[in-house]
């Protein structure tokens, strides 16, 4: 199974940015609209805070 992860942020040594993300097999990589794999489940974070962002912000404030 492959899980799309839609309006993901992704931070590198470079900067952050929005983009969307496949994960399958372990690995993770940068997919444009047009990707599609069957017996996929789609996540859209952009709607999606997860515990551990607020306990990292959290704990730095």
């Amino acid at each position: 199974m492959c899980v799309i992860i839609k309006n993901a942020n992704v931070t590198t040594n470079r900067g952050s940015y929005k983009t969307d993300i496949a994960i399958k097999n372990n690995h993770c990589f940068p997919v444009d609209d047009h990707f599609e794999v069957n017996n996929s489940k789609v996540i859209n974070a952009s709607t999606i805070i997860t515990d551990s962002i607020l306990n990292s912000f959290n704990s730095r404030h």
